[in-house]
């Protein structure tokens, strides 16, 4: 496997975004490759430093869906219909 795919699997992995069945082979190819076990290991360094810079969810403002549908509305392609 190339080493930008090896990345991007890596990250998809520790940012859960594999199906279970992918995951499950990522976690069989981190046992048989040192490499793709680097990657993933330099993956969770990274983000494990924004853990605390993380904050709490924020509740939009209650016009905020009718500003987008506006936005919307005048794009080119005319955006949300109603």
């Amino acid at each position: 496997m190339q080493r930008e795919k090896m990345i991007i699997l890596a990250g998809k992995y520790v940012l859960g975004h594999l199906s279970e069945q992918d995951a499950a082979d990522a976690e069989r190819r981190m046992e048989r490759d040192p490499a793709f076990r680097r990657i993933v290991s330099q993956w969770r360094d990274r983000l494990a430093n924004l853990e605390g810079e993380v904050t709490e969810p924020i509740e939009p403002s209650s016009d905020l869906w009718r500003r987008i549908i506006r936005q919307l509305k005048k794009s080119p392609k005319g955006g949300a219909r109603s």
